[in-house]
């Protein structure tokens, strides 16, 4: 084993569908927290701007939350990748 920070050897071929599934988790993850951003937005300028809106400013807020939440969940998404691919990279043995 060359590397002294890993306790194990990384296969030399990392698993490419892995990979494209955590990519693809990490760039929803930030368009739903871009939502939720959006939507706290719309909700402060509904608040102090008085725009008009088909929602109360609340409703805007709760969800905004909601959706930057999630969104902050799925960035961080690297256990929805080991959900559906069952535990951590394959470790070579030997």
């Amino acid at each position: 084993m060359t590397n002294s920070i890993l306790p194990y050897e990384p296969s030399k071929q990392p698993p490419i569908g892995r990979q494209v599934f955590g990519v693809i988790v990490r760039v929803i993850g930030l368009l739903v927290a871009l939502w939720g951003v959006l939507a706290l937005a719309w909700a402060a300028g509904e608040t102090r701007f008085a725009l008009v809106g088909h929602y109360t400013p609340a409703t805007y807020l709760i969800f905004g939350l909601v959706y930057l939440a999630l969104g902050i969940l799925l960035i961080r998404g690297e256990w929805l990748v080991r959900f559906a691919y069952g535990g951590r990279a394959a470790r070579s043995e030997g």
